[in-house]
């Protein structure tokens, strides 16, 4: 279960590296945040060569020490989250769950819930927790992702709706998962995250 929610995961991390350029691409012609946008920027093109390599733990370290300084550098900045978020993500890439986690939080303090990016970091806060051995950790991650759910401002919806019901396929619990893909399917037909359980498991909307 692990490894398949770690995959899961990375899978958030390739979203988030899809929308960071748009994102960003406003705040590039504030003088405060120039800066901040080229560090950010060469930064990002180090994780994404690691990311899609197997890349030696001292590139990862490395990263690791970048980020930081980064977030350190440019902590006023509104990229400042986004420096944060990338270190929380190679430190998941070195199995430092634990450690990660801290930075979720200090990264979602600055950034607003129902933005694309903060709302995907959220649900990917959920997923982290619900990884995690403390069984104290494990019920928020549950309740976190059931917040998710039923917040009908969440952009995201239905990457939250598919990522529980493949909890609950993971556990081998058919009935709730094929429950929460019905409701995916109804309520976001045309979703990639309703393809996606589509090819997992075949059932029908209605």
């Amino acid at each position: 279960m692990m490894m398949s929610i770690r995959a899961g995961i990375i899978a958030l991390g390739v979203g988030i590296l899809c929308v960071i350029g748009w994102l960003i691409y406003g705040w590039y012609e504030t003088r405060e945040n120039q800066a901040a946008y080229q560090d950010l920027l060469e930064a990002v093109d180090g994780f994404q060569v690691a990311a899609l390599s197997k890349a030696p733990d001292r590139t990862w370290q490395d990263l690791e020490r970048l980020f930081s300084r980064g977030a350190q550098s440019h902590k006023h900045s509104s990229l400042y989250p986004y420096f944060v978020l990338y270190n929380a993500e190679v430190l998941l890439h070195q199995d430092k769950a634990e450690q990660a986690l801290p930075l979720f939080d200090s990264a979602l303090a600055r950034l607003k819930k129902h933005d694309l990016f903060g709302a995907q970091a959220h649900i990917k806060r959920a997923l982290i927790k619900l990884d995690m051995a403390d069984q104290a950790l494990k019920t928020q991650g549950e309740k976190e992702l059931e917040e998710l759910i039923a917040d009908l401002k969440n952009p995201v919806r239905d990457m939250a709706l598919y990522h529980s019901g493949y909890r609950f396929w993971l556990q081998g619990d058919v009935k709730q998962a094929e429950q929460r893909w019905k409701m995916l399917a109804a309520q976001f037909p045309q979703s990639p995250w309703t393809t996606m359980a589509q090819q997992i498991f075949v059932f029908n909307a209605a």
